[in-house]
Order: structure tokens, then sequence, then C-alpha cells
């Protein structure tokens, strides 16, 4: 494993700690997504890292979710006055990082199949 990989896999570890359980489920969508994009320069290498970090926040907001619901049947319940609203809004933010940096690397990627 060259040293810009164990950097790259160190650099996620730091930025989100994971519980055992959630770190092979990540590692198979950052293999998975390495493949299908291919990335071929640090930016595109970041945007990789950036989709891998999205996903295990609104995976662990969705575990969160579920948690509140099965605890008191009503996430309302579980938070002040506000805090719903503020939930909703961190979700669809993080849904559209998702979306805007899968996009972005799609093109990434068909521009680079052009110019071959």
């Amino acid at each position: 494993m060259d040293n810009e990989v164990k950097q790259r896999r160190g650099l996620l570890k730091k930025i989100l700690p994971v519980q055992r359980s959630e770190k092979r489920k990540l590692q198979t969508l950052a293999l998975g997504l390495r493949e299908e994009f291919n990335p071929q320069t640090p930016f595109e290498e970041f945007l990789v890292d950036k989709l891998v970090v999205d996903v295990c926040r609104l995976s662990k907001l969705y575990a969160f979710e579920q948690k509140s619901i099965l605890a008191k049947n009503n996430l309302s319940d579980n938070f002040e006055y506000g805090t719903t609203d503020k939930f909703i809004r961190y979700k669809n933010n993080i849904e559209n990082d998702i979306q805007n940096t899968y996009k972005r690397l799609k093109m990434l990627k068909q521009t680079r199949k052009t110019r071959i």
C-alpha cells in the first residue's frame, strides 16, 4: 500500500470516527466509488473522499432519526421546539451535497473520456 493511500485512510479516520460495524461498509463504499470514478487528480480524490464522508454523515443521521422515532414514536418529541426543522435542513443539505458531488464526479469522468 503506497504512502498516499495510507495518508488518505488516516485522514478519513480522523475526520469521521466510525464504529467497527460501519467501517467495512465505508471501506466498500470508498473502494466502489474509486473504481467507478477512477480519480485521476487530487481534486477528484478529494471529491470521492467528500462523497464517502457525506454518505457516512447521512447514514449516522438516519440511524439517529430511526432511534428517535422508535424511542418516542415521534421525532419532534425528542427535540426542543424548532430543532426538528434544523434536523430536516441538515439532512437536506447533506443529501444535496451528495447529489452535487456525485454529479460533479460524473461530469469530470465524462470530460476525461471525451478528451481521449
